[in-house]
């Protein structure tokens, strides 16, 4: 689903790796119970989502640029209070090629689940205020 921004051929190109981890993220999210969101921004990535108390959990894979496309994995948690948004993140992978993409998620994608999961709202910083 080309964004505008890229052309069809080349948003093909970014997509396709991801979409070779499409199973592995529905098997993923069906003995968890998350949510699978697919090129959130109109942007070539995968992200299993969850919520626990006021705190939004994801585990992203996204295409770090649309040059040469290589591949970043990370977990985030984040909560607003009031104007504040409070975050902590954590890269597992940068950089990653197509190539190496599936093997790199297969070994770190449960950790890096249990890793966002273990977060507590204490663990998160304040990073900005919203208007």
């Amino acid at each position: 689903m080309p964004n505008g921004m890229l052309h069809d051929e080349k948003w093909d190109r970014m997509e396709a790796p991801l979409k070779r981890l499409d199973h592995l993220f529905e098997t993923f999210a069906e003995k968890t119970g998350l949510e699978i969101e697919k090129n959130y921004h109109n942007w070539p990535s995968r992200s299993l989502r969850w919520e626990s108390g006021r705190i939004i959990r994801k585990v992203d894979v996204f295409a770090q640029d649309n040059i040469d496309p290589r591949y970043v994995m990370a977990a985030v948690a984040w909560f607003d209070r009031g104007t504040a948004r409070y975050i902590k993140q954590q890269q597992f992978f940068q950089s990653v090629h197509a190539r190496s993409l599936r093997g790199q998620v297969s070994r770190k994608l449960k950790s890096a689940f249990d890793i966002a999961s273990a977060w507590k709202a204490d663990d998160l910083e304040r990073i900005n205020v919203r208007k």
